[in-house]
């Protein structure tokens, strides 16, 4: 099942976790902390010592709960561990409350022991480095399991262990922690019915896989977020029941579908038994939540992402940020700090920042970088040619496991991405869950949506670069063996595939949208006006955007930098694209078997950096 490791899997961790240690070097290995300690000076007492410390302004407002709220736990926790007490009670709120019961704490949960050994100040730093390399090396595992290249797993790892969902979600660490969890349980999903597939009628026993997936499942429980527990749950009923019905149509008999379902339910039940000594209490505190059917159906609808904020999943910033305090300007070309907005007031969405839309940026954080997403629809275009192709030349009788990623895995993760997009923007769908579940009448966020989402465009980016390695790079093949082991650069053209074709005119299209729209954000910075005209048309007419910004050239001088980015990031993207139609290759020094190509083709380690580097800017800057 698991194909051998090799140093190329290694050299695929260290990556993983280089990069967020890159993002969060400050509070790990620099002097900083995460905890933003700055947001306790917008309180009392300490507000009346700000100006004798020379505290400015809170570097991101929004993260306050992580010091008013979580480090508060964890200091009560390692209270009272040293007092030898089990922090069943909190007697400093109110008349006291139960403590252990409320699970977002995070107490039991195995990583958090990092907050008992480590300094405080430090230790957050190092939680969070560890749980998106880990939500990296899940997602890097289960696109293997998927049998996708190392490339393409990588790069689905870096999709999802720095999209913005993970990076805004910091500030609540038990967020985080419940959401690493779910590539690895899918990928046990994944073994448990590809065996029962490669043993056609023969049964097997799937004990061992029902017991890691249990373990698995109790780990996240233990993260302490009931809502990311039930979305795990959902995501991962919904992959195993497109498995077990494909499973199903496979055998022409519901025998071993229905003996392997009876086996996942049973994982689930151990599972949640694995983490019963968290929700039993939970269980009990929840029953007594004022949240069950407080709000109205309508209420909660009102609460998803508008529909606005699609620009956001390609603009990260264009609705501002709360880590934003400043403006590029263009007419100067410099740095300018924001002053009073439009109606002579300080915002009244974000404070002294450039926030101006009423959902904020942890709320909804979706940027999941620009060449995921349309690897992500290659994958999907060329799924679905395949599976017309089929169609046409015999009638599909089957779903075995094949060398490249199942088809399977395309379909239900676009379907999940769609669904998730319905939900999260509040469509009338969303009453299915709201009336159909039990208890997710209490959950007010369907904003959080985002995180399947998330989820299903980096399985299907990663899908996407293995379909361009197999239809695309391969195409150029040496012409004999012997020119091969010469190393000569001479190669014939094989027969254009379909995918060959399509990334060979959208590549150029790429490049140069994105070349002429940095040509013009060039233009701007030496004929400023004709923009700054434009920019305010939009802003006179946008409510939204007079409460950040003073008039249409704060407006713009803000966009710039965005569109700047999203234009570079286009026509690297593009770039990528046209580079697999090219045969240049780079050399591969982490091979181990004679069998494997000592090359590479250069567009590979290029996507890598590429997605790397766009999701580190996108994130840079929003945390301490």
């Amino acid at each position: 099942m698991f194909r051998a490791i090799n140093r190329s899997d290694f050299l695929a961790g260290f990556i993983l976790l280089l990069l967020p240690l890159l993002l969060f070097w400050p509070v790990t290995l620099g002097s900083n902390t995460l905890l933003p300690v700055d947001n306790l000076f917008a309180y009392e007492p300490w507000l009346s010592y700000r100006d004798e410390l020379g505290v400015g302004l809170p570097q991101n407002q929004l993260l306050a709960d992580l010091i008013l709220e979580n480090y508060a736990w964890k200091k009560f926790i390692r209270e009272s561990i040293a007092a030898g007490q089990i922090p069943l009670w909190n007697p400093y709120i109110l008349a006291g409350h139960p403590f252990l019961a409320n699970g977002q704490h995070s107490a039991l949960y195995p990583f958090t022991l990092l907050f008992y050994f480590l300094p405080l100040s430090k230790a957050y730093g190092w939680f969070t480095v560890s749980q998106l390399w880990l939500a990296g090396l899940n997602m890097y595992i289960f696109l293997r399991v998927l049998r996708a290249n190392r490339v393409g797993a990588l790069i689905a790892g870096i999709t999802f262990a720095l999209s913005t969902f993970f990076i805004v979600s910091v500030v609540f660490t038990m967020i985080v922690a419940g959401a690493v969890w779910l590539p690895l349980l899918l990928a046990i999903i994944e073994i448990i019915i590809r065996k029962q597939e490669e043993k056609g009628l023969t049964g097997y026993s799937p004990i061992p896989y029902i017991v890691a997936g249990a373990l698995i499942l109790g780990l996240q429980t233990l993260a302490g977020h009931v809502e990311i527990t039930y979305y795990t749950l959902l995501v991962g009923g919904f992959y195993a029941a497109c498995r077990l019905a494909m499973l199903w149509r496979t055998q022409a008999t519901p025998r071993y579908a229905l003996t392997l379902g009876g086996w996942l339910l049973a994982m689930i039940g151990l599972g949640i038994g694995l983490g019963a000594v968290q929700l039993a209490p939970m269980y009990e505190v929840v029953t007594q939540n004022f949240r069950d059917n407080s709000v109205s159906l309508a209420q909660v609808r009102g609460w998803a992402l508008p529909l606005r904020r699609i620009i956001s999943f390609v603009i990260p910033d264009f609705f501002g940020s709360p880590a934003h305090h400043g403006y590029f300007d263009v007419v100067t070309r410099q740095w300018q700090p924001l002053g009073l907005n439009a109606n002579g007031e300080i915002n009244p969405l974000c404070s002294h920042c450039t926030s101006w839309d009423t959902k904020t940026a942890v709320e909804a954080g979706a940027y999941i970088g620009i060449l995921p997403l349309i690897l992500a629809g290659l994958a999907v275009l060329q799924a679905s040619k395949a599976w017309l192709d089929d169609r046409r030349s015999q009638p599909i009788t089957a779903s075995s496991p094949a060398t490249s990623p199942a088809r399977h895995s395309v379909f239900i993760f676009a379907t999940l991405a769609v669904l998730s997009l319905l939900f999260a923007f509040g469509t009338p769908l969303y009453a299915i869950l709201f009336y159909g579940l039990p208890g997710w009448n209490q959950l007010h966020s369907p904003f959080r949506w985002i995180f399947p989402f998330t989820l299903s465009i980096a399985v299907l980016a990663g899908v996407g670069v293995t379909f361009l390695n197999e239809q695309v790079s391969t195409r150029w093949q040496a012409k004999n063996e012997a020119e091969a082991k010469a190393k000569k650069k001479s190669y014939i053209l094989a027969q254009p595939s379909f995918l060959g074709s399509l990334v060979y005119f959208l590549g150029w299209g790429l490049f140069w949208s994105g070349l002429v729209g940095l040509a013009i954000m060039l233009a701007a910075l030496v004929i400023p006006g004709p923009f700054i005209q434009a920019a305010s048309f939009v802003f006179d007419r946008s409510g939204l955007a007079q409460n950040a910004f003073a008039d249409g050239r704060q407006f713009f001088g803000y966009q710039w930098p965005n569109f700047f980015k999203f234009f570079l990031m286009l026509m690297a993207s593009g770039a990528v694209l046209r580079i697999t139609r090219c045969p240049i290759f780079v050399p591969n020094r982490l091979t181990l078997r004679p069998r494997e190509s000592n090359r590479l083709p250069a567009w590979q380690p290029l996507a890598v950096i590429i997605v790397a580097v766009d999701l580190l800017l996108a994130g840079a800057g929003f945390n301490p």
